[in-house]
């Protein structure tokens, strides 16, 4: 029974912080610097993707585990570039 709770409670936390951070995208689209977004996003999807379909899955929900893992490591690189080359970066 507590573990239910726990899991509702963290999947209402998490689907309204998503939410409130889709509504700052949208408020803050004017801040974005396209010049500085230069990540190539197939590069870092689709070698997981390939390693997962053939990680030996028992079924789709096993390998988008499994793909969800080998991507979490990769998912700051397009922001870690981005903030190297903005031109306009808030002093420390």
């Amino acid at each position: 029974q507590r573990q239910g709770l726990y899991l509702l409670f963290f999947k209402i936390t998490f689907n309204l912080i998503t939410a409130f951070m889709l509504w700052l995208f949208h408020k803050l689209h004017h801040s974005y610097e396209a010049s500085a977004d230069s990540c190539n996003l197939l590069a870092l999807v689709v070698p997981p993707a390939i390693i997962a379909l053939f990680s030996g899955g028992m079924g789709v929900r096993e390998e988008a585990w499994t793909f969800s893992e080998l991507l979490e490591p990769l998912a700051l690189i397009p922001q870690y570039i981005v903030c190297y080359r903005a031109s306009k970066v808030r002093p420390a």
